[in-house]
């Protein structure tokens, strides 16, 4: 009598196990797909550009908010999205409304 297999998530799936990460599985703001930028993309470009343009650093950014470096370094990189709350704590901290923060450069046509 065969037992069952049991599913370990730490180790490596066979081929015929089809739980191996892909880009398709990925968040959307880490693997662009057909070059359009999402919500979360220009909320992190947004906050990059005045992040540079005062100076700030991500461990500034954690302290004016109140948070850890780790959390801000995730969500700059796209890895976790932000609360409502979190996202106008960004965007307060950088002199942005949370409006501003989400609002799309406008591009030459």
């Amino acid at each position: 009598m065969d037992c069952p297999k049991r599913y370990n998530p730490g180790a490596i799936p066979s081929g015929d196990f089809p739980m191996r990460h892909t880009p398709s599985m990925a968040p959307l703001g880490r693997f662009q797909r057909n070059n359009i930028m999402t919500a979360s993309d220009t909320f992190r470009q947004n906050i990059r550009r005045q992040m540079a343009a005062q100076k700030i650093s991500q461990r500034d950014l954690a302290e004016i908010i109140g948070t850890s470096t780790s959390y801000v370094n995730r969500v700059l990189q796209g890895r976790i999205s932000p609360s409502i709350e979190n996202a106008d704590s960004f965007a307060r901290a950088v002199g942005l409304t949370i409006h501003g923060a989400f609002r799309a450069a406008k591009t030459r046509a």
